[in-house]
């Protein structure tokens, strides 16, 4: 009775436990976050090595991105400077287009001017007046109307040259070059062991005088005896006109220096034929013809048949008088003082 009972106790102790078990839950979670925190940074040291890393690498491609682009930029200012260059080349091309032009026509007119003068080939002067036509018509400018018709007319009388068989000419004394080692000589002993018909046959008309008042038995025996002693003789004696005496007199080393002459002689012709020196031409080929006409044996066919393949090539080398371009080059010079 002395005691009385206190309502708070219960309510303090139930504070007690809820206080203990409060904390005791507090402490476990405080454990778990505590966990959980540890793990979240052991994950977070992990990311930022591999962060490290990766920035590692991502500096060092930087880097070489950043070299690649210096190398890019001075590449683009080279290229910048050679557009540059090129258009300058372009401008100056398009201020000087007309000047190139010339300079063009100009170098095929002279080319074939020199062609014409040194070598005489018709062809090659046409073809380059043509083509020189042909690039000013292309050009389709005024200026240069005076220009193309001198061109036209210088066309009109190279088309107008009669045409010259200068190569038929120059094989023809080829092949009489090449025949000269064969042909027989008026001292070669084949000439002089050849036998004629001519000489058995015309001592034998004086036969028939002396014997037409024998009887015929005595005739023909005379005839055949003058035809037995004309045999015979025939074996020893050969008589033969010469006009040279000297002709018969050549040794076997003369006669092959006479033949390097004649070749020489004919070459020579050759060479003038080509380079259209008439004189020289003419004056060798007649002092070939003359050697051949002297010292070989002209009754020989292949002594004939060089004669006239000579005569030939004589015929075949007319003189043409070639025309000039002196009216297309003028009127290329008229046109550039302008």
């Amino acid at each position: 009775p002395g005691r009385r009972f206190n309502p708070w106790w219960p309510v303090a102790i139930l504070l007690l436990i809820v206080m203990a078990a409060g904390f005791w839950w507090l402490q476990r979670r405080v454990e778990h976050l505590t966990e959980e925190l540890a793990r979240r940074q052991q994950s977070n040291d992990t990311l930022v090595q591999e962060t490290r890393v990766l920035s590692r690498n991502a500096q060092d491609a930087v880097k070489e991105l950043q070299a690649k682009l210096g190398a890019l930029d001075d590449r683009v200012g080279e290229t910048r400077d050679k557009q540059a260059a090129l258009e300058q080349v372009y401008q100056d091309l398009m201020r000087n287009r007309d000047d190139w032009e010339i300079a063009e026509i100009q170098q095929l007119l002279t080319n074939a001017g020199q062609q014409l003068q040194l070598t005489g080939n018709v062809q090659v002067a046409l073809a380059a007046l043509q083509s020189a036509d042909a690039r000013l018509a292309r050009s389709d400018k005024p200026e240069y109307n005076l220009l193309r018709r001198a061109i036209a007319r210088d066309i009109a009388r190279m088309k107008a040259v009669p045409d010259t068989d200068l190569t038929g000419a120059a094989i023809k004394l080829d092949e009489s070059i090449n025949q000269i080692d064969s042909l027989p000589l008026i001292s070669s002993e084949r000439m002089i062991d050849r036998r004629t018909g001519e000489g058995a046959s015309a001592p034998a008309a004086p036969a028939s005088a002396p014997a037409a008042a024998a009887p015929a038995s005595s005739r023909n025996y005379a005839v055949r005896l003058w035809d037995y002693v004309l045999d015979e003789l025939s074996q020893v004696i050969r008589i033969r006109k010469v006009d040279d005496a000297n002709a018969l007199l050549l040794s076997g080393d003369q006669g092959w220096f006479l033949r390097e002459n004649v070749k020489l002689r004919l070459l020579n012709a050759r060479l003038a034929l080509l380079s259209r020196n008439e004189p020289v031409f003419r004056n060798d080929l007649a002092a070939a013809q003359a050697m051949i006409t002297r010292y070989f044996d002209t009754r020989s066919r292949r002594v004939q048949g060089v004669l006239t393949l000579l005569r030939q090539a004589q015929a075949n080398a007319v003189t043409v008088t070639l025309p000039t371009m002196g009216e297309s080059l003028g009127a290329l010079r008229a046109l550039k003082k302008e």
